[in-house]
């Protein structure tokens, strides 16, 4: 999934280079796209849910990479960061 690149992508370029930090990043990922896309299919929120569902899912990325890595502001901002990138970058791609 293009998200699961994305982030792990960001989470790279910010120094988490580990095989074990990358794995765990695409996976969270899917497993929170999947989500997402499940709830969204079966409710079939607008806008407003989409980014309520959004904020969540940062928190929920959030609570596992620092579950790992430790807690932290700058942990905070790069997961808020890589899912705003891969939001807008679904976006221009998907409409």
């Amino acid at each position: 999934m293009l998200t699961a690149v994305i982030e792990s992508a960001v989470f790279a370029a910010a120094g988490y280079t580990g095989a074990d930090a990358l794995s765990l990043c695409a996976a969270v990922n899917l497993l929170t796209n999947i989500s997402l896309n499940l709830i969204l299919s079966l409710t079939g929120w607008g806008t407003a849910g989409v980014l309520i569902l959004e904020m969540l899912i940062v928190a929920v990325e959030y609570l596992c990479y620092s579950c790992a890595f430790g807690r932290g502001r700058k942990l905070f901002a790069l997961t808020f960061a890589a899912n705003l990138l891969s939001f807008l970058i679904g976006k221009l791609i998907y409409g």
